[in-house]
This record gives structure tokens, C-alpha cells and sequence, in this order.
């Protein structure tokens, strides 16, 4: 161990000095996040160097330590492996470089308050069955989508709800420190409702409690957000996006089905109805549209769900995030919809063509029995 372990992290350390002579060689002009990725790898291969040169790297009694903090290193060099440096290895101005260009005029259309996101078109997921599908992935400020986006308008409002996630980087308290104090008053009604609904089992109080106690303060609330400042920026659009990815979802999934990192399918829409409203959109086609699809399978509520979701919650927070969203500057769809040269207004008027197009013809008079 006392050879091959410092041999080892100097082997690694070679690596990392390829990968940086590797990625500096690319064209800096169009893949705007290679000095993120130069930062990130030579940050790294630092930290690799320092834990080698430790007088007491191989000690027994510091030998696990340091091999802690070396596995936590290697978890840091996948990620690059895995995620930064196939940004450099699989670009392709026809995929990454047009649909980067197409998220550059969004953040001017929308009035963006922070650098446009690299957008690597990478990703495993199609139409919402992959699991990644978009993605935003802060550390190498990049949203990963997948290769077939660039030949449909239709899946692109998506991006807005990614540009949420890189927003949240730099407004996180703004947008989310109020979500405390609603969370601990919905929780003591929660509380309350366990001790009146007397229930014994204790999976399912657990199941209650964490809801609120995990879940609302971490990814749930980072993911309403976003749906948010995306139905903001381009309004219906997104929405009607929500809806085919729902319909595209695992099979047998209900709208009333939550996971660790999202919120139900259905509380989404709630939240996404709630924002139109304040921008005074009508919502009339949407929400029936919703409706139909919901009706299909007859999913049924947990007996907890409106306690889950309080949908009066929805209001403060679609309230919250509109407020928001207008004093750091970013432009509501409104002032893009009737710009015929936005994307703004070409996502929402392709949405249109698509629902004239799924309409029926009417039979004309002799045709048919």
C-alpha cells in the first residue's frame, strides 16, 4: 500500500493532465464551457496532489481518512468523465452548437439575469422515458437534452424549465427561503391530520412526515420553481410540453405518483394553471386537454394527497415566483406572444399548429355511411 497507493493518485494526476490538454484544444468559441471544464480539472488534479503528498498518506492510524477522502476524489473524477468531458468529446455544431445558439436567444428573449448555459445534446432520455431526458447539471453549468430535439420546436419550451434550475444557482434564497415558514405551517397541519385520521401504522406516518420534513424543503420545491419561471417565460407552451411528457411517462405511472426528486404530475399542473392565471393566459384548452388525460385511467389520491399538495399552497407560491421573476428582470411571455419573430412566440404558435392538426376532419357531405 505504501507504494501503490501514492502510485496510484499519480496516475490518476496524468490523467487529469491529459484531459486538460485535451480540452484546452478545443475552440473555446464554440463550447463556451470549456474554461468551467479547465477550472474543474485543474481544481481537481490538485486536490490529487495534495492528498499524495502527505507525509502521513499511508500511516496506518491516517490510512483510512485519507482513503475516505480519496474515494470522495474519484466520485468528482466520474463526474467529469461521465458528464464534462463528453461535452468536448461529442460536439457537434449541428446538435449542440444549434441548439446552444437557440438557448443563447431565449436568455435574451426572456431577459435571462445570468450566462447562457451550454446546451449538450448527449442525453439517453427520449419523450420522457429515459430518466434523464432534459437535464440541467450545475457544476458544469450545461443542460443535457437529447440529439433528436434539434428536428422539433415541440419539446423545446423544456429548456426554460432547465434555464430555471441555472437561475436558481445565483437566486437561490431569493426564490426559495420562503418555502420554509409554509412548509413547517402545512406540516402542523399534516400533524394534526395524522392524530384526527388515527393511524397506526408506521410506514405510513413516516411516509407523511418525511413528505414534508425531506422531500418539500429539498428537490420538490427546486422543481415547481422551475415550472414556474418556465410557464413565466413562455407561457403556454409549456404547459402544453407538461402534458406530453405526462402522457409519455413510464406506463401504469398515476398523475398522483411522486418520487424523491419530483413532485406528482399533477401537482405540477396545478401549480403550472396557477401561473397562467396570474399572467392571464387562458387556460381553458390546456386544463381540458389535462382533464381528458386524467380521466383516461382513473388514477386514484392517496388518502392524503390534498395534505401532500395543498393546492392553496399553489397561489403563494405561483405568486411568490411571478414577483420574483419580475424584479430580477425577466421578461413575462406576454411581451414575446405577439412578437412573430421571437422563439417565444414560434414555441406557442407550433403548440397551435399541432392542436389544429390533431383535430378530426369533419366529413363532408356524402362521404361515409
Amino acid at each position: 500500500m505504501k507504494k501503490f497507493f501514492p502510485n496510484y493518485i499519480s496516475h490518476i494526476i496524468q490523467l487529469l493532465d491529459k484531459y486538460y490538454e485535451f480540452t484546452a484544444s478545443k475552440d473555446s468559441n464554440k463550447i463556451a464551457v470549456i474554461p468551467i471544464l479547465l477550472e474543474r480539472i485543474e481544481n481537481l488534479r490538485c486536490e490529487f496532489a495534495s492528498l499524495r503528498d502527505l507525509d502521513d498518506l499511508t500511516e496506518p492510524d491516517q490510512l483510512s481518512r485519507n482513503i475516505s477522502n480519496f474515494q470522495t476524489l474519484l466520485m468528482h473524477l466520474e463526474e467529469l468523465e461521465s458528464f464534462g468531458l463528453p461535452i468536448v468529446t461529442h460536439y457537434q455544431q449541428r446538435f449542440d452548437g444549434h441548439l446552444t445558439s437557440i438557448m443563447k436567444q431565449l436568455c435574451s428573449e426572456v431577459g435571462s439575469p445570468v450566462d447562457t448555459p451550454h446546451v449538450c445534446a448527449i442525453s439517453t432520455g427520449t419523450s420522457g422515458h429515459g430518466r434523464d431526458y432534459y437535464w440541467y447539471h450545475g457544476y458544469f453549468d450545461t443542460i443535457f437534452v437529447p440529439a433528436a430535439e434539434t428536428f422539433s420546436m415541440l419539446n423545446l419550451p423544456d429548456l426554460l424549465h432547465e434555464l430555471g434550475h441555472h437561475i436558481l444557482k445565483t437566486y437561490y434564497h431569493t426564490f426559495l427561503d420562503p418555502f420554509i415558514e409554509w412548509i413547517i405551517e402545512y406540516k402542523e397541519k399534516l400533524d394534526k391530520v395524522i392524530l384526527l385520521e388515527d393511524i397506526h401504522d408506521p410506514e405510513r406516518i413516516d411516509e407523511c412526515k418525511q413528505v414534508f420534513s425531506r422531500f418539500w424543503p429539498e428537490s420538490w420545491r427546486d422543481e415547481l420553481v422551475c415550472d414556474l419561471i418556465a410557464v413565466y417565460c413562455v407561457g403556454k407552451a409549456y404547459a402544453w410540453t407538461n402534458l406530453k411528457i405526462c402522457q409519455s411517462s413510464f406506463p401504469g405511472n398515476s398523475i398522483y405518483f411522486y418520487t424523491d426528486s419530483h413532485p406528482a404530475d399533477a401537482y405540477r399542473m396545478d401549480i403550472i394553471f396557477a401561473m397562467l392565471r396570474y399572467l392571464e393566459i387562458s387556460e381553458e384548452n390546456i386544463r381540458k386537454a389535462w382533464l381528458e388525460y386524467a380521466t383516461i385511467f382513473r388514477h386514484k389520491k392517496s388518502f392524503l394527497y390534498e395534505h401532500f399538495f395543498p393546492l392553496d399552497l399553489t397561489k403563494k407560491i405561483a405568486q411568490h415566483v411571478y414577483e420574483i421573476c419580475n424584479d430580477i428582470g425577466l421578461v413575462p411571455c406576454t411581451e414575446n406572444l405577439h412578437k412573430d419573430n421571437t422563439l417565444i412566440s414560434k414555441f406557442n404558435r407550433a403548440w397551435g399548429h399541432f392542436q389544429e392538426e390533431s383535430k378530426p376532419n369533419p366529413k363532408k357531405k356524402g362521404e361515409g355511411s
